[in-house]
């Protein structure tokens, strides 16, 4: 295995810790660059996500051997320790030798004399006496327990066990902490399902139906997406399958005006555009206009002419749209505790008081843009969290603010597959809530409501 591939790793992982760089964009920024081949870019991505994914146990280890606790530790000699550890306890490929000599040899270049004397004198011990470490029992303190096995912050394992349960909390940490699957969606507009399946398979890529969804195929074996002549050619989206059921509830007809309120990358609003047959009129919003870019570049890959972008605040009323579309989707910014698999740094990011300042912008952006909503147009309401603060808790207040706005039962908009499988409260329901350990995808909420004619 590649040194530099170790030391690629830790330089990652001190950017996430010290410049609180998003893991993802750090790793293809680095991984751009590099001229490292593919098996090492392998192990660099494997090194940055597993030690993320595992960091609760690593610092815990880490608190237990060194004399003056974890954070006592330098980051960048802590993030050493930390890949280093990751290798020996979960990359059993890799010997315990080569991950604490690499570890070393790494220390070497950080301030400090005695940083390798440290480094191999912890690794050491941590190899000697890495069965010896029992965290506590999940039984006996389920908190910490699960908190450590798991690698989830305390703050999160507390929450998840007082509104699921031990059994359910276990099950949702396993399913955070797998590696996600690599899933598609298929342009309809531009080739069928099955013939996109036979050319990939002709690739030698390995293609299943993906969950709850015609339009959805997983794939494995693919080394690089973007670099597969079906997704140039615009045949193909990334898309996890629980963001592939927002755009069918909106359920978008050709010839109407839809907004997409917070758009890019732009997953959702190219979806509404197939659905629609690119035909009508999609108002695609963001703060930001680099990441508008993004979606006017999916758009064009997917011969979709039917877009069209603003940078706009969309806490912000717009006046001159006033009770002008036939429906507005609000896919709000959340905290993400639905997608953490995809994310395994921003379980260490987020803090509680996130949610209520969340659960604020979310409010603005929801009363805002329900503005344009024309007098029977739908507004449908979506995050990739969990929390019922941000689902639930959001929309009751909306329509608490709002009488003219009310609940539309979902479940017609859903696959039957996933109402089966619970997550509404009836067929009248408005709203789904879809959870890692029923439904077997990621963490998601939608809801569905009709401005009063």
């Amino acid at each position: 295995m590649s040194h530099g591939a170790r030391r690629l790793a830790v330089e990652i992982l001190n950017e996430v810790d010290k410049k609180r760089a998003y893991a993802g964009q750090a790793l293809d920024r680095h991984l751009s660059a590099t001229e490292l081949d593919a098996r090492e870019r392998s192990l660099v991505t494997e090194i940055v996500y597993g030690t993320l994914r595992n960091r609760g146990y690593i610092d815990w280890a880490i608190d237990s051997l060194a004399p003056r606790g974890v954070g006592s530790i330098d980051y960048r000699i802590l993030n050493i320790l930390r890949t280093a550890i990751y290798q020996v306890r979960f990359l059993t490929k890799i010997p315990a030798f080569a991950a604490v000599n690499e570890a070393v040899d790494i220390s070497k270049s950080v301030a400090g004399r005695n940083a390798p004397k440290f480094v191999n004198g912890l690794l050491r011990a941590y190899v000697r006496r890495m069965d010896e470490l029992v965290p506590p029992s999940p039984e006996d303190d389920p908190v910490a327990g699960l908190s450590i096995a798991h690698s989830f912050p305390g703050w999160m394992i507390s929450r998840w066990l007082t509104e699921y349960g031990f059994t359910q909390t276990v099950k949702l940490c396993e399913y955070l902490n797998a590696t996600p699957p690599l899933t598609v969606r298929v342009n309809v507009l531009r080739a069928d399902v099955d013939w996109v399946m036979a050319r990939l398979t002709a690739r030698g890529i390995s293609v299943a139906r993906a969950p709850h969804t015609d339009v959805g195929l997983t794939l494995s074996g693919a080394s690089a997406v973007s670099e597969i002549p079906e997704f140039t050619d615009g045949l193909l989206t990334v898309q996890d399958v629980s963001s592939m059921l927002v755009a069918p509830v909106v359920d978008p007809q050709p010839g109407q005006f839809v907004i997409d309120a917070c758009s890019a990358p732009g997953g959702k609003t190219t979806h509404l555009a197939e659905l629609m047959h690119d035909q009508g009129r999609i108002l695609s919003l963001d703060l930001h206009d680099h990441r508008l870019r993004d979606v006017n570049a999916a758009a064009a890959r997917l011969g979709l002419s039917c877009v069209e972008t603003l940078v706009h605040d969309a806490t912000k009323p717009l006046d001159h749209l006033r009770n002008q579309a036939h429906a507005v989707l609000v896919d709000a910014p959340c905290s993400g505790l639905g997608v953490l698999n995809r994310r395994p740094d921003a379980r260490w990011r987020r803090m509680p008081a996130d949610i209520e300042q969340l659960v604020e912008l979310q409010k603005s952006i929801l009363s805002a843009m329900a503005q344009c909503v024309r007098p029977g147009g739908i507004l449908v309401y979506s995050t990739c969290t969990i929390t019922r603060e941000e689902n639930d808790g959001v929309v009751e207040w909306f329509m608490e603010q709002r009488p003219d706005f009310v609940p539309s039962p979902i479940a017609p908009y859903l696959p039957e597959s996933l109402v089966k499988l619970g997550g509404t409260r009836g067929e009248k329901d408005h709203s789904v809530r879809i959870l890692p350990f029923i439904h077997n995808i990621d963490g998601f909420y939608i809801a569905r409501l009709t401005r009063i004619p």
